[in-house]
């Protein structure tokens, strides 16, 4: 399924999941001499969802009507062995791509025409990936995150606009800092977890199409424990989501307390009691934001903030929402500044 956009002159192609987002070309230049035509090729921007076509198409210009799109989404389904996301699909048809683009010299390859590039979330996997010089990473966790770091006063830019009528004070803003990055430290512990207890853990996330459903179900209130992240809480709140015959008892739950509390990651951060160190966890504002999950930190500051249920309701689509609203209050000068954006610059993405 592919649409084209007459107005924005932009091509979105929906494969299942993965969104592609068409980019600047000058093929169509009548200027262009007919011997160079055959050395310009379509930039093509492969993103992970719905929120990064919405951002790009804010970044990334377009000129050019594709006529053949039918067939490049054909040619980049016969790349895929069936990925297990969004993510995953684009690092692996730009992996693909660059063993096809150093093994091909034939002139008529199916790809010779494009220039493909691909945007992902570090998340916290930037090492699973090969060195791509077309896939470009995000600097911080995702691109939630990017916005919030890059644009200190997005978010109250974004509720004055709404006229939601909140003041979101440094307090709670903080707050939710601290929290979310308690948080995403506990989600790299997760890792370290036997597999048949990750398995569990992730368990009721699988069986969603998307993991955010089921997470959206915990009130993340219940997890704030005088401004620290409660691990049990969190722990009990994922085994409420099990099914019957998958949940764990008490002694089970503190078992996987325990074994978590052990990661490395968490060293010196968090007590055997559960109970976290007063001391700053890191310095470094960046360190900060690979570690925070955007969606965490907007759910905590949904929970802190007086009357926030007018601008952060409780359902998916109302989060989806938020997230455009973000993307369309960003100032994207700040982009400018970012590796994110200078790794792009050099693969000629934008104007």
């Amino acid at each position: 399924m592919y649409s084209y956009d007459t107005q924005k002159a932009i091509v979105d192609i929906a494969i299942g999941q993965l969104y592609i987002l068409k980019s600047a070309s000058d093929l169509r230049n009548p200027h262009t001499r007919q011997s160079d035509k055959s050395t310009i090729k379509d930039k093509v921007l492969l993103v992970e969802g719905k929120s990064d076509v919405k951002f790009w198409k804010r970044i990334v210009s377009d000129t050019l009507f594709i006529d053949d799109v039918k067939s490049f989404a054909d040619s980049i389904c016969a790349l895929l062995n069936k990925p297990t996301n969004n993510k995953r699909a684009v690092i692996g048809i730009c992996e693909a791509l660059s063993v096809i683009d150093q093994s091909r010299s034939d002139s008529q390859s199916t790809f010779e025409k494009w220039e493909i590039n691909g945007v992902i979330d570090r998340d916290f996997d930037e090492q699973t990936f090969g060195a791509v010089s077309s896939l470009h990473v995000t600097d911080t966790h995702d691109l939630e995150t990017l916005l919030l770091y890059t644009d200190s006063e997005l978010l109250q830019r974004l509720i004055d606009a709404k006229s939601y009528g909140i003041l979101i004070t440094n307090e709670q803003a903080d707050s939710a800092k601290r929290l979310s990055l308690q948080m995403g430290l506990i989600r790299m512990a997760l890792r370290s977890l036997p597999r048949e207890l990750k398995n569990w853990f992730y368990l009721p996330q699988r069986r969603k199409q998307n993991s955010y459903r089921n997470q959206e179900r915990i009130d993340y209130a219940l997890l704030n424990d005088h401004g620290n992240f409660d691990l049990m809480q969190f722990l009990r709140a994922t085994n409420n989501l099990q099914t019957l015959q998958d949940r764990k008892d008490d002694q089970s739950l503190k078992e996987i307390e325990r074994l978590i509390i052990m990661a490395p990651v968490l060293k010196r951060k968090i007590g055997s009691d559960g109970k976290w160190s007063d001391s700053k966890i890191y310095d470094d504002e960046l360190t900060i934001w690979r570690i925070i999950n955007g969606h965490d930190y907007l759910r905590f500051l949904r929970s802190l903030v007086p009357g926030a249920e007018k601008a952060y309701k409780s359902d998916y689509q109302a989060d989806n929402a938020l997230e455009f609203d973000l993307i369309q209050s960003y100032d994207t000068s700040r982009l400018i500044k970012t590796r994110l954006y200078c790794s792009m610059q050099q693969s000629n993405l934008f104007d």
